[in-house]
């Protein structure tokens, strides 16, 4: 696994002298690919976007957490399929969007969703939504 493999990955982030945030790695602004995953983190530089819409940049050394289906060991029972979401916009420049994701989580003022391997697939600013919904899954026969 590469560092940039990452991308989009739930990530906690100490900050020196303030509290604890939660964001996503929006990019990986210098990677470091050494051949264990954790060295290879700490010596990266990302930019993260954190829950209150902030983005900064940041060492992976100070990356407290990361919620990676491939960095961290998950059981392939708990990942729920992908599924198609309607996402209807406040604004009329863009009045709908799909999106392919396995579930849905309101993270501070965004809508994250994220796909059956735990990556983001989509993260958007919920004051621009008006709504979204699953549609139906296809019958197989």
């Amino acid at each position: 696994m590469k560092v940039q493999d990452l991308v989009g990955a739930k990530v906690w982030v100490e900050q020196p002298g303030l509290a604890e945030h939660i964001g996503y790695i929006a990019s990986v602004l210098k990677p470091v690919n050494l051949e264990d995953i954790r060295p290879s983190v700490n010596a990266s530089m990302f930019r993260i976007v954190l829950e209150s819409g902030d983005v900064v940049d940041i060492s992976g050394f100070n990356l407290l957490e990361i919620e990676h289906a491939g960095y961290i060991k998950e059981s392939a029972g708990n990942l729920s399929p992908d599924k198609t979401y309607i996402i209807r916009f406040k604004t009329p420049d863009i009045a709908t969007d799909a999106v392919v994701a396995a579930r849905v989580e309101v993270n501070g003022e965004h809508l994250a969703f994220l796909n059956s391997k735990g990556e983001l697939a989509a993260l958007l600013r919920f004051e621009v939504v008006e709504s979204w919904s699953e549609l139906p899954s296809p019958d197989v026969r």
